[in-house]
């Protein structure tokens, strides 16, 4: 891999109080806009992005997140739920926050990589279950050859200087948009930050739903 992704040196783990917990990046970086508040909405640039769900869906959350937080982790069956409790009303589009450490990097390509072929949210999985063992390239290409992709295009994918674009763009528009930690969602442009429970997920898309309402 080419190592050009832009990394920080550290991260702390801090509980955020009333929002819920995450990976932040160090106080002493901070981000170049101040956080997005909660009671406005931002637009967020979405082609191309891996996406599950209708594309009419009157929800979007969009997901700004990193395969080596446990708090990403922790998330995702929350989103699985959210997902399958409403299969026609929610989106879920992942974007790329790489910030805990230089295998945040490597799995960022690699789940790109995975999306050229289709399989980005198998490939989450798969990403998630290797939890905080080294990510190494053979490992990961044994892995996408398992669920089914092609092994030689992934690593192609996994070396292209497109997919690390992709995930440098990522990148950049979460520090744009003030991001300082991983999960950070967006229901329908509205902020929502760490690894909350499905209770406030499920009470934002209500609230979502009956402001959609004629």
């Amino acid at each position: 891999m080419t190592g050009r992704l832009l990394r920080p040196s550290h991260v702390l783990l801090l509980a955020l109080s009333l929002l819920g917990v995450a990976c932040t990046t160090p106080l002493s970086r901070p981000a170049q806009r101040p956080a997005p508040r909660a009671d406005l909405r931002v637009d967020i640039e979405l082609a191309g992005a891996p996406a599950r769900g209708p594309e009419d869906a009157p929800i979007t959350i969009v997901e700004f997140g990193d395969f080596r937080c446990p708090y990403c982790r922790r998330a995702a069956p929350t989103l699985d739920r959210v997902l399958a409790q409403h299969p026609t009303e929610v989106r879920h589009v992942f974007k790329h926050f790489p910030i805990v450490s230089e295998d945040s990097g490597r799995a960022a390509l690699a789940a790109e990589a995975a999306h050229r072929q289709g399989r980005f949210w198998d490939f989450r999985d798969e990403l998630y279950a290797l939890a905080s063992r080294p990510l190494h390239e053979r490992e990961l290409k044994l892995r996408a050859e398992a669920i089914g992709m092609d092994p030689d295009r992934f690593s192609a994918d996994l070396r292209s200087p497109s997919t690390e674009q992709r995930v440098n763009q990522d990148l950049a528009e979460a520090r744009s948009l003030g991001l300082r930690g991983t999960p950070a969602f967006f229901v329908n442009g509205r902020a929502l930050r760490g690894a909350q429970p499905f209770s406030v997920f499920e009470a934002l898309i209500a609230e979502e739903l009956a402001n959609a309402l004629p």
